[in-house]
Parts: C-alpha cells; structure tokens; sequence
C-alpha cells in the first residue's frame, strides 16, 4: 500500500507553528505539486498566483475556525467549495458541549463529497475518531498522545484497528473530564473486532454528564448512532447517579456514584463495577475480608464502593481522605467515621486499599510499604504503563499485592459483559492490558 505524502505549512493564526515570511511560504506552497500528492491551502491561500501552479486534484483546502450556528458552519463550507479541491479539511473550534456534533452532521449532509470536518480541544477529541468512521476522508494523526489532539498512529491502530473501516451500528464509551491514559477503549474496540461486532468504543471527554445524555436523546445524528452504555470516571461518578437516578445494584445507591450507565429501553439505568476488581483479586489471593482490619484511603465514588462492599462481607473499615468534604459524604453514607489521609500509618492493617488520584509519577509514594505489616496485602487503584511505586516497593517487600492494571481488567470484562451481553476474551484483555496472568483460584 502506498504512501501519499500531504504537504502542509500551516500558519501560526491557524493552530500551526508557522509565522515568518509570507511570500517565502508561497514559493513553497507552488512547489509542493512536485513533492506531495496533496497541498494544503489556507483561505488566504487561494489566490490565482497560487492557485495557478496547484491542480484541482492536488488540492487540499483547509479552514479552522468558530461559528455561531450550525448554518454559519454550513456557509463557510459552502465558500470553501467555490475553489475546486480534492478534498476539504475543517476544524471545528467548539464554544460548548453541545457544538461539537455540528461538524458530524456537516460531513453526513455532505454525504460523499471530500469532507473531512470535526472538532477540537478535549470536548471534541472524540469527534475526530468517530468521523474516520461516519465518511471522513482523511484520519488525522498526532506524534504524541493527548487529551486535545488526535490520536497517535498507535493508538489509531490498536485502538481503533484503522486502516480497516467499517460501518458503526452502535455506539460505546467512556466518559469523563479529563480522561488521559485510559486502556478501555483499547480493550474494548479489540474485543468488537474479535467478536466481529460492528461497534464503536468512545472517549467522550463532557463539561455535564446530564446535558450528553439529554444530546444523546434529542440529538438526531447521536440518536440515530444509538450510544448504549457508558462508563463514567471521575469526577463524574456521582452525577452520573444524580442523572440517572434509577439501579438495580444497592451499592450504588449506598455510595451515591456510580461507573456504569446502561441503556434501559428508552431510559438509562446505572451501575456499578467498582470493588468487582478488589473482591477478584482478593479470591485469588485466598483472602477473606471477615474480621479483617482494613484500611481505605480515598473516598471518592470507588472508594466507597469498594468500602460499602467490605462492609457487607465483616470486614472492620477505616476511612482516610484528603479532603474533608468527600470524608464527610463517606462517613454519611457509610456510617463511619473517617480520618485525614494526612496522619495514616500502615502498620496494623490486614489489607490496605489505595483509592486516590495519587501514585502514578515516579517515586510518587501514598505510603512507605515498608512500615506495613508482614502479612499485609496491599492493593492499588492506580494504574501507569508498569507498576506503580507502591505495588513495585510492597513487591520488593515481600507483601502480597493487587495491582491497578489487573482491576482494570477484571472491572472492564464486567463492564463489557453488563453492556453488551457477552465475555470479553480474557487473554486479549491481559495481553493489551500488558498483564502476564491474574491470580485465580479454584
């Protein structure tokens, strides 16, 4: 398969790094027709000296900007297809959550003429992936991940199997602000592909988990796309509850969040698979919370998941957080006290759950390991490209451990099995997950 080259030198005042002589990067644009199979043109390109030396059929026209209505989007279209191109790129600059679909519905009215049009910044990071799909012409890529920008080459392949296109019948996806780092839709879109589904996993990046759903329901291009289930990530756990407000799981109403929203026929309803990760590996670990000693740091939506669901098997709770305000909703719902993350020690504890956002970063310790107990099992949420600080010195300590990339996936086949009705294969999901095995028992 071959390469075309697309010759591009854009400027400053269009999202580009270039800004110095204009007439310089004219002779270069009349040029490029020998080097490239295609020239990107600005607007203020598009003069006949320029224009002159570019074929039609070499042309690539490209607009970035904002619009004040979905019309005004339709205009500049319109203007752009007076100068004849091989295909037409527009970056969308969205103002709100409810923008960033305007660009989709272009490139679906526009059927199949050479649009390829989304928008950008975090909001519409998912438009981009979604549009390769929906008749896009091009798919961008970026050199380095990010929650702004397109997605690398890599993650365009293994995460979203290009260059292999197929028609979407149902829309998946994972749901937060921000969301950097998240192995789900990796995890997810394989599986689709293995199991010849023809479905679509996500990142949708949102300001207010209400208003995405409320656009999912009244927005006819996402209508008619039919999102279906949704995982929901902090710190959008627990309004994803106060949006949805209707489960069948107790947990979830106990801590008040939620990390599942699944359609229900017309309406949605939530759930949970937090603490499913921490119960599997305690099972392989022959761990039996009964009577033990616990400590929980972090009371957030999974933290109090997990510590509702220890509660209910014996296990003796104490609570540790940062802030006083998320301690407070803990002691609450759950009917224990809690004490500042400042002042845990880990000595004494049977099993020590870490729930926080903290521990990613090198030498980024939440504890000392060390000062824990012989017999201590010590899990972590967190999860990075290899072992957290924590689980990697606990190791060294001889302790036996839970790490956040073996939850994941345990937590990921639930979510998958709860939206879709079928197993996620286990060995794909250990292997993308980067996981030799999971401790399991008999």
């Amino acid at each position: 398969m071959g390469i075309n080259l697309i010759f591009s030198l854009r400027t400053k005042a269009n999202g580009g790094e270039f800004e110095g002589d204009a007439e310089w990067r004219a002779k270069m644009l009349i040029k490029a027709p020998d080097q490239a199979y295609w020239v990107e043109l600005e607007e203020e390109d598009l003069r006949p000296e320029i224009l002159l030396h570019i074929p039609d059929h070499q042309r690539l026209l490209y607009w970035r900007g904002e619009a004040e209505s979905y019309d005004q989007l339709q205009q500049k279209y319109q203007e752009l297809l007076a100068t004849p191109a091989a295909g037409y790129l527009m970056e969308f600059i969205p103002r709100s959550q409810r923008e960033v679909i305007w660009p989709l519905q272009l490139q679906k009215e526009v059927g199949k003429r050479r649009l390829t049009a989304y928008a950008t910044g975090p909001l519409g990071r998912w438009t981009r992936i979604l549009g390769a799909f929906t008749g896009a012409q091009l798919a961008i890529a970026s050199l380095e991940s990010s929650p702004e920008n397109a997605p690398t080459i890599q993650e365009w392949t293994i995460d979203y199997g290009l260059p292999k296109i197929y028609p979407v019948s149902r829309l998946y996806g994972i749901i937060g602000r921000p969301l950097t780092g998240s192995l789900s839709p990796c995890l997810h879109n394989m599986a689709y592909r293995l199991l010849r589904l023809p479905w679509l996993y996500l990142p949708f990046y949102v300001e207010s988990f209400g208003e995405f759903l409320e656009m999912s329901a009244t927005d006819e291009y996402l209508r008619n796309l039919r999102i279906e289930g949704l995982t929901s990530v902090s710190p959008l756990k627990e309004e994803a509850w106060e949006t949805v407000g209707t489960t069948r799981n107790p947990f979830v109403e106990i801590a008040g969040a939620c990390n599942l929203v699944l359609r229900d026929g017309e309406h949605w309803r939530a759930d949970t698979t937090d603490g499913m990760g921490v119960e599997e590996i305690l099972r392989g670990l022959a761990f039996d919370p009964q009577g033990k000693k616990v400590a929980l740091l972090g009371c957030g939506g999974a933290g109090r998941t997990i510590a509702a669901k220890l509660m209910a098997r014996g296990a003796h709770i104490n609570l540790y957080n940062r802030s006083v305000s998320r301690g407070l909703t803990a002691t609450d719902r759950l009917g224990i006290p809690y004490r500042l993350l400042s002042g845990f020690h880990p000595a004494g504890y049977d099993l020590i759950i870490h729930a926080t956002p903290q521990g990613k970063k090198e030498h980024e310790l939440p504890f000392d390991p060390a000062l824990a107990s012989d017999h201590a099992v010590i899990i972590d949420l967190t999860y990075s490209r290899g072992l957290t600080p924590l689980i990697s010195l606990a190791q060294q300590c001889g302790l036996r451990t839970g790490s956040g990339r073996e939850i994941l996936v345990h937590q990921v086949r639930q979510q998958f099995l709860g939206m879709t009705g079928r197993e996620m294969p286990l060995e794909m999901a250990l292997e993308y997950a980067g996981i030799a095995k999971i401790n399991t028992i008999s």
